[in-house]
């Protein structure tokens, strides 16, 4: 076989893939739609969450619509949901269409299955949305939504010019294989054109054979007898074990090694075998399968780059090798691209003292951005100020400045009396400031911990003795002696932390880690509840009805993700009302809806809460992260 006849049937090899590409990618037939993939919906929705059997969700208002995709114009899609105690769903609305829904049982899963026909709607966009009875309760929260499943109904064509090519390819190939192997150029003439027709004119009969094997449970679960047939074809082909026995040791063992690499992740395709606790949480979305191709018939990088991307994004086995080479970096090196691995189980993250806090040291020395970012914790307070509203501002510290001496040797250390000389600054200038690091550095030895040991935020006891000084401060403004006198009660728990979680070890796939935490009891036994405000969630305490000692009135916190810590302080015992939000931008806390939320509720104190690390975030006009 000369150079241009191998050349030309490479050629016709490369037409044919691309074409059968093109074909494979333009004709979708079914997506799935996650609950965290609601990040994408421009409105205001609960934080994902997690049931006890390990799967994701997220609470939903009775406003809220979601969009479906909608890969093809007509299929049917499945939705696993759940209604909230309480509330009643009585109908779903499906593009242009609604359908009645029989009586739910609260928060029983349920999947509701809807034939959506082409002239529900034309967009890509399958909107959904269900209808409730009229809400008798404070809560907004009405469903929760976990996934939609969209199967097409309609019947793929087959592309003719491109089957042909594929015919003649595949018949040329089959003769050239079985000729080379069995010398008898007709005979294998005639096995490959009885395939090619089989697979031409009885695809039903093949493809419910497929299905019958690929069904077959002992399959997925013996998959060793998969890997074993692999492994014998693998060391018996002739030309395989005439390499083994010339070839030199390492250039064997390489090929072993080559050959068991390629093996696992085609099975973890096949019948992905990862239990749930080996999941990973990842800072990026995967990358999803492309469902139609882009551009021109001949833009192949364009698309063949998205694939290849979904290929290895979703290849088998991905979490578990992540997780291995997270543990070697781990025992061998005692590294993590994420995460500083401490002292006595420590858990510190890399964005916080690589990243940020680098970023505010750099303010903090130089002049002008110091100045700036006082100037405008100042107009923060002179704003709410001119409402008659008075602010205790809060930087809460991040762990690698209250246990420094838990931080690894490799981790970058920092002066805290940078921020201290900043708060002395603020209270020069009028602010009202709790100098957190020396409250919580003063109670360091009469608790456990006060930062949990695996993640980022303080835990409950912190939260505590700041609690207790804003109670102070506030009554000093009153004149009036402080009410605080019920005692921290320590408690341990499991709680998800999210720096076990991006250390991602396989040692350590469990996403709880152990912490401490408050025992503490509502007044009343009148719980906090969420209700949702010009697109904005309000974590709020209501007083049923008030007691003697809630004689503080009411007070808001402005806050991240550490403010939602205050919920189990003990502010309920001391306020009529207390209500916790975050603002992604500063100047939203600002709005006219908000101040007047502010006035019809009469809240008179709002705690400006901050992290350090979110301080120079601020000069961007954002305010926080999470």
């Amino acid at each position: 076989m000369n150079k241009y006849t191998i050349f030309s049937t490479y050629l016709c090899v490369s037409i044919c893939c691309v074409l059968l590409l093109y074909w494979q990618v333009s004709q979708p037939t079914q997506n799935q739609f996650l609950a965290r993939q609601l990040d994408t919906i421009e409105v205001l929705i609960r934080d994902i969450e997690v049931n006890p059997q390990g799967t994701e969700f997220r609470w939903l208002s009775d406003s809220v619509s979601i969009m479906v995709p909608k890969p093809t114009a007509q299929g049917i899609v499945t939705l696993n949901i759940w209604q909230a105690p309480q509330r009643t769903a009585t109908a779903i609305q499906v593009g242009g269409y609604q359908i009645s829904l029989p009586k739910m049982t609260a928060l029983q899963s349920r999947r509701i299955a809807v034939l959506a026909t082409a002239s529900a709607t034309t967009s890509t966009l399958l909107p959904i949305t269900f209808r409730f009875a009229p809400n008798e309760t404070t809560d907004p929260i009405a469903w929760a939504f976990v996934s939609a499943h969209w199967n097409s109904t309609l019947t793929q064509s087959s592309p003719q010019p491109q089957l042909l090519l594929f015919v003649i390819i595949a018949l040329a190939i089959g003769t050239g294989t079985c000729s080379r192997i069995s010398g008898r150029f007709y005979g294998s003439l005639g096995v490959a054109t009885l395939g090619v027709l089989v697979a031409l004119f009885a695809p039903t009969p093949l493809s419910v054979t497929v299905a019958w094997i690929t069904d077959q449970p002992a399959l997925y679960s013996h998959l060793w007898v998969l890997a074993l047939a692999w492994l014998i074809w693998y060391w018996k082909h002739p030309a395989i074990m005439v390499f083994m026995h010339k070839a030199p040791a390492q250039a064997r063992m390489m090929f072993v090694l080559y050959g068991t690499l390629t093996l696992i992740p085609v099975i973890g395709m096949i019948a992905p075998p990862e239990s749930l606790d080996m999941q990973i949480e990842e800072l990026r979305k995967l990358q999803e399968c492309p469902s139609q191709w882009t551009g021109e018939i001949w833009d192949v990088a364009a698309n063949f780059t998205p694939l290849s991307q979904c290929v290895t994004d979703h290849i088998g086995w991905r979490n578990t090798l992540i997780r291995v080479k997270n543990e070697i970096d781990y025992q061998v090196f005692g590294v993590s691209s994420r995460i500083y691995f401490g002292q006595n189980t420590f858990y510190f993250m890399r964005r916080w003292s690589d990243d940020r806090l680098p970023w505010l040291d750099e303010i903090l020395h130089t002049p002008t951005q110091r100045q700036k970012l006082l100037t405008t914790l100042q107009q923060i307070n002179q704003q709410y100020a001119s409402h008659g509203i008075h602010v205790i501002m809060v930087i809460a510290p991040s762990k690698e400045f209250m246990y420094p001496e838990n931080l690894p040797w490799n981790a970058p250390r920092y002066n805290y009396q940078l921020v201290r000389e900043l708060e002395r600054d603020m209270e020069t200038s009028g602010l009202d400031v709790i100098r957190t690091y020396d409250l919580l550095q003063a109670h360091k030895k009469d608790v456990p911990l006060l930062y949990h040991p695996r993640d980022f935020h303080w835990n409950d006891l912190a939260a505590y003795y700041v609690a207790q000084m804003i109670t102070d401060r506030v009554a000093r403004h009153q004149k009036i002696t402080s009410p605080w006198q019920h005692p921290l009660d320590i408690c341990t728990m499991f709680r998800k932390a999210s720096d076990q979680t991006f250390a991602a070890l396989l040692s350590n796939r469990d996403a709880y880690a152990p912490t401490y935490c408050q025992t503490t009891t509502m007044p009343n036994d009148v719980p906090w509840i969420v209700e949702q405000r010009f697109n904005r969630d309000f974590n709020v305490w209501r007083a049923a009805p008030p007691s003697p000692s809630q004689i503080l009135g009411a007070i808001e916190i402005n806050g991240d993700s550490y403010g939602m810590y205050f919920q189990t302080s003990g502010f309920e015992r001391y306020f009529n009302l207390v209500t916790i939000t975050q603002f992604k931008n500063w100047r939203d806390a600002f709005s006219p809806e908000h101040l007047a939320y502010l006035q019809q509720n009469n809240i008179r104190y709002v705690v400006w809460q901050m992290r350090d690390a979110s301080l120079p975030l601020l000069l961007n006009d954002i305010y926080t992260e999470y």
